[in-house]
């Protein structure tokens, strides 16, 4: 979730590429969280929200699940940050789409975190998921296991060998 990205920490790039027609995408890096959590890190979300605020646009924000990060959180806990960040990203960028990976997640993990995204509110604050590198399962199950409810975004590990 990083490639053939703008680097959101330089106005001048952002800019410039607003200035080409060209959307612009942040990622959200794997914070310092801690388990049983439901919120974004403080320090994270101050970060991020001082990002977002500086960006003359941003089209669409992508949170890592996992990725080898410090903390794989649980499902309800996962969605309670995404929300977070939704909802934060969103009151300067009020279109942008909001995506997560669920990387590192166990079975049991996906499943819980499947029956959560029946939640009908679910799809107002949350675009799709994206299934990609870290990811556990065959694409036919995260497909099967997360059901319709939203898109899913495949994005390729091209980064290692």
């Amino acid at each position: 979730m990083g490639m053939n990205t703008v680097d959101t920490s330089r106005a001048d790039v952002i800019n410039a590429s607003a200035r080409l027609g060209l959307q612009i995408q942040s990622m959200v890096p794997p914070c310092p969280w801690q388990a049983n959590a439901s919120a974004p890190e403080p320090g994270c979300m101050r970060r991020m929200e001082t990002t977002w605020a500086s960006m003359p646009q941003l089209h669409h924000l992508s949170i890592l699940g996992g990725d080898d990060g410090p903390t794989v959180l649980p499902p309800a806990e996962q969605l309670g940050v995404v929300k977070a960040f939704s909802n934060t990203v969103r009151k300067y960028h009020p279109g942008a789409t909001v995506w997560v990976s669920l990387q590192e997640y166990s079975e049991a993990n996906l499943t819980t975190f499947a029956k959560l995204l029946s939640d009908p509110t679910a799809t107002t604050w949350l675009t799709g998921l994206v299934y990609g590198p870290h990811v556990r399962f065959p694409m036919e199950k995260f497909l099967a296991e997360v059901g319709p409810s939203l898109p899913v975004l495949q994005y390729p590990d091209t980064c290692h060998p």
